[in-house]
């Protein structure tokens, strides 16, 4: 297995130049060129408050994004080779066609899986409970009285973003378990907060929906990993028939615009606790005006996120 690459960077209009002239890659023996990048918190603040997920980014947007890339600083081009005699080359050639003098970079390769698995560490809720990564051991946090795990997968749900953390909050310090018995996650993603529940206390049935098949599967290995025999179903949306007509509680850990087109469904079988999150601070009150059977017992914020604790009237 390969150990390492190698690096150049050039300027986007004289790469611009160049790739209307020759046909670059084929020529000096390139692996990869990566003509855009941008970190999240670049993308975040750009778009502002506007939210997309996988096919539902408008073409407009992505238009814009580009647009904002070729106007930044780092809107240089890389150049990726296997082999350092290519890179030469490409270099040699740079200076003599166009008199730019570059350098060039051996970058050693990284495990990407292991690169990944840093980004999630273990969250505690409160003293008594955290979630931790599948991977971590759990003898490990023996202190505490309710250890989750989960494996982050493709579902949307880590418990490291606000939205998720905030919901677990209001799990494990406000609703009385005593009175729930069954449950909804709307929107389950990775199924962390169904999970945790039934960690808590098993529930006589939980249902987990997505409109995403591969949430449902990331949801499936969270439920095995961490040993839950409940009774559950995954539900997708040809499966909303299967609905029961009340939970005790429902999570909708979900974006703003589908939290008010779904507002009379999610009401509906909404009995006692409604947990309300994936808001943006500020948006609580569209929900609140459009929530009319439920009271708002608590609001709790996190950064520039919120999440609501609901109870029917």
């Amino acid at each position: 297995m390969q150990k390492h690459y190698y690096q150049a960077i050039i300027p986007r209009d004289l790469y611009n130049e160049l790739k209307s002239q020759f046909d670059l890659q084929k020529q000096f023996n390139i692996a990869g060129i990566e003509e855009f990048s941008m970190e999240e918190s670049e993308v975040d603040s750009l778009l502002g408050e506007r939210s997309y997920s996988g096919g539902d980014v408008p073409s407009s947007v992505i238009d814009e994004v580009d647009y904002f890339q070729e106007l930044t600083e780092k809107s240089d081009v890389k150049f990726y080779f296997n082999e350092a005699e290519d890179c030469q080359k490409f270099i040699g050639f740079i200076a003599s066609n166009n008199g730019t003098k570059l350098t060039y970079e051996k970058i050693e390769m990284a495990d990407w899986n292991e690169e990944w698995k840093k980004s999630y560490a273990p969250i505690e809720i409160n003293s008594d409970s955290i979630l931790i990564p599948s991977w971590y051991e759990e003898s490990d946090y023996a202190q505490y009285k309710n250890c989750v795990k989960i494996y982050p997968g493709m579902g949307f749900g880590t418990g490291s973003h606000e939205t998720t953390y905030l919901c677990l909050k209001f799990l494990v310090n406000q609703v009385n378990l005593d009175e729930v018995n069954t449950c909804m996650d709307f929107g389950c993603g990775s199924g962390i907060l169904a999970i945790y529940l039934n960690a808590l206390k098993k529930q006589n049935r939980t249902d987990y929906y997505d409109i995403d098949p591969l949430a449902l599967d990331n949801t499936k290995v969270n439920i095995e990993i961490n040993n839950l025999e409940h009774e559950h179903n995954l539900l997708l949306t040809a499966d909303r028939e299967d609905f029961l007509k009340e939970y005790d509680l429902v999570f909708a850990n979900i974006l703003l615009n589908v939290l008010i087109a779904e507002a009379n469904d999610i009401q509906r079988i909404s009995k006692k606790y409604l947990i309300i999150s994936g808001l943006l601070n500020g948006q609580e009150t569209e929900i609140i005006k459009e929530y009319t059977d439920f009271e708002c017992k608590d609001i709790l914020r996190k950064n520039d996120w919120c999440a609501l604790l609901m109870v029917r009237k």
